[in-house]
């Protein structure tokens, strides 16, 4: 079963209008430059010259335009399957990749450069990012090359996975070639894209992950996918970067009917594989646990926040701020 409709005019009135709403954010910065200092997630537009945010406006806008549709529908006649998609894709994200290192960088490459897996004080916080890192940052050295390379591949496979499930999603949820065009085209122009193009940091893989279980959810809904493996990804990426928990309620959306005890068992078992998997390697390798040892989380006492510091009204806004510069839209969304 395909979730698709026809657009009425009501719905091509509402692509205009959000148009005009990316048109706005583009050409105001966020709102920065009428002096809504407090939101600052599209604040570092501001650095772009103010007549290319004019021009980008003016084709996001012109694109929406209901005469203009038959101008880029015949694009979604185009074949590209899932993996030549990906092979496109991949060697795309390493040659345009980042050359400006962003947030924890420089302290991760240091890390990876003068600790070993045993002593590095970030592995409980991102378990087999850390992992991996670690063992292809070993794998590089000995031609020469630097552990930001090392994790500069990691984030552009991890591209390549994000681009496979968006492409498995689109032909999910849209029958006509055009509509799954908009999709693709929509799901890589969010700002999470940034995270598969070189991208020194932590998040690349536990996002492409976090994103494959939400595709594969609406696959178990479709009847296209088993339960179970939503399950069992959203415990990969968990155990890449725990903050993927986020995604964990989400899935109790696919548990219905008079079958809810077997479902519900079926997705916890399959979600603690991996998770379970990691801590017993990692006691093997003799990495010390950050409970027993007494020494946090590289320097928190906690890895996750509590419902009340969550909930807290500063905290709310800021992730709120987060949200809008991942998905610009989302308010019109809603």
């Amino acid at each position: 079963m395909m979730l698709e409709t026809r657009p009425s005019r009501f719905d091509k009135i509402a692509v205009v209008l959000i148009a005009l709403a990316a048109a706005a954010l583009l050409i105001t910065a966020g709102g920065w430059t009428l002096g809504l200092r407090s939101w600052w997630a599209f604040s570092f537009l501001v650095y772009v010259p103010v007549g290319l945010r004019w021009l980008a406006a003016a084709l996001v806008v012109v694109a929406a335009l209901p005469p203009l549709y038959g101008w880029w529908a015949p694009l979604g006649k185009l074949w590209c399957p899932p993996w030549l998609a990906v092979l496109i894709a991949l060697p795309l994200f390493w040659f345009l990749r980042e050359h400006t290192w962003h947030g924890d960088a420089l302290y991760k490459v240091a890390l990876l450069s003068t600790e070993t897996l045993q002593s590095d004080p970030y592995v409980w916080k991102e378990p087999l990012d850390s992992f991996f890192e670690h063992l292809l940052a070993a794998a590089v050295r000995p031609i020469g090359l630097q552990p930001d390379s090392a994790v500069a591949l990691m984030s552009v496979v991890a591209g390549g996975l994000y681009v496979a499930a968006v492409w498995v999603v689109s032909a999910w949820l849209a029958e006509q070639g055009a509509r799954r065009f908009v999709y693709r085209v929509g799901l890589l122009a969010t700002g999470a894209s940034l995270l598969w193009f070189g991208h020194v940091e932590n998040y690349s893989w536990s996002t492409a992950l976090a994103f494959t279980t939400v595709v594969l959810g609406a696959g178990v809904l479709q009847g296209q996918a088993p339960l179970w493996l939503a399950g069992l990804v959203a415990g990969v990426a968990v155990s890449f970067h725990p903050q993927s928990a986020f995604v964990a309620p989400a899935l109790l959306l696919l548990v219905r009917g008079r079958q809810w005890p077997r479902q519900l068992l079926a997705l916890v078992a399959a979600g603690s594989v991996v998770p379970v998997a990691t801590v017993l390697l990692f006691w093997a390798l003799g990495i010390p646990s950050p409970l027993l040892a007494g020494q946090g989380f590289a320097g928190d006492s906690q890895l996750f926040w509590t419902p009340a510091q969550a909930l807290a009204p500063g905290q709310v806004a800021q992730a709120l701020q987060n949200l809008w510069l991942i998905a610009p839209l989302w308010p019109m969304a809603i």
